[in-house]
């Protein structure tokens, strides 16, 4: 069975941190590729599409302005 991923965790381990943006923003630089756990745990917004917004929401939900993705 093929590990779902947590949504948030990028990097697949085990935490939500700076390290997942990280992950995003070297996608979205296209600097790194993502398999399709890593872009399903990417889509924080859950809007199909990987981009800035789900950066800004990983953020907010880091420093606990959101109370979950």
């Amino acid at each position: 069975m093929k590990d779902k991923g947590i949504l948030g965790d990028v990097n697949g381990d085990g935490e939500i941190s700076v390290e997942d943006v990280t992950q995003i923003q070297l996608y979205l630089a296209k600097l790194i590729e993502l398999d399709d756990t890593q872009l399903k745990s990417a889509d924080t917004d859950k809007d199909g599409l990987i981009s800035v917004a789900d950066v800004t929401q990983l953020q907010l939900f880091i420093a606990k302005v959101i109370p979950q993705l």
